[in-house]
């Protein structure tokens, strides 16, 4: 009998959803696999698999941390030439938008998870070595009549 190091998507979501019996945190964990995806395809020109295969072989922190921070960077931004379904039965293909500061911490944190557990990268940052974007600070607006 072999055991496995890791484990698939469907995997991978399964788990999300039994640890807290939440449609909320699974429908993040998978934009969160979705957004990997197009961003590999659109940094690096393959798919996830591919550039999460080769980055654990990698076995490098720094790489990772790398990664990580490309990862919130492309998500802080505009892809208006990178589109994709939310469906297939989706007839337009919309472009990516750039994310909040609060769903990317989110999906950091499934990322981290997704690279642990399905690629077996031992070499996550334990601590949060990755920058996030600052938040805007709110402006207070004056009405005046």
């Amino acid at each position: 009998m072999k055991f496995k190091d890791t484990i698939d998507d469907d995997k991978f979501y399964e788990m999300v959803f039994k640890k807290g019996k939440s449609l909320d945190s699974l429908g993040v964990a998978k934009a969160t696999v979705t957004n990997l995806g197009l961003f590999c395809r659109d940094a690096f020109g393959d798919d996830t698999n591919a550039v999460l295969t080769q980055l654990k072989k990698e076995e490098s922190s720094a790489k990772i941390l790398n990664f990580l921070n490309d990862f919130i960077d492309w998500l802080n931004e505009d892809h208006p030439d990178v589109l994709w379904k939310r469906t297939p039965t989706q007839k337009k293909a919309t472009p990516v938008k750039a994310k909040s500061i609060k769903t990317i911490r989110d999906y950091m944190s499934f990322a981290k998870k997704y690279l642990k557990r399905c690629y077996d990268c031992d070499h996550i940052p334990k601590r949060k070595l990755y920058k996030l974007p600052k938040e805007t600070p709110l402006i207070q607006v004056e009405w005046t009549s």
